[in-house]
């Protein structure tokens, strides 16, 4: 602590990206990126549809503690965006638990362009 204030020693962004929003997921790693070049990136590629183009780290769903069978069982009862929505967790668990308490971990959901 400085001055009251709790030193943060990094920033973890954690994104999850499956193939009906890949190319979303993509942008917001790379505006994640440029906003916040310091930030380590990671996403959750839940299809094995997402390519790295910058330093993100990319995991797989058993790194983040789904087997295949459980992760199947919860896309059969999710629609994508809410499957995406429930992945969250698991994700931000296991990336907390890689990390001192000093650091945060910011998770961005992928969204379409604004609408007016």
């Amino acid at each position: 602590m400085v001055g009251g204030r709790r030193l943060v020693s990094a920033v973890h962004i954690a994104v999850v990206s499956m193939r009906p929003a890949v190319t979303t997921a993509r942008a917001t790693v790379a505006h994640a990126a440029a906003a916040m070049p310091s930030a380590t990136v990671h996403v959750l590629d839940v299809d094995g549809s997402y390519r790295p183009f910058g330093a993100e780290t990319v995991l797989a769903p058993d790194q983040v503690g789904l087997p295949a069978t459980r992760l199947h069982r919860m896309a059969a009862a999710r629609e994508h965006r809410a499957l995406e929505t429930a992945l969250y967790p698991a994700l931000l668990r296991t990336l907390a638990s890689q990390h001192d308490a000093g650091q945060v971990v910011l998770a961005l959901r992928p969204a379409g362009p604004l609408q007016s």
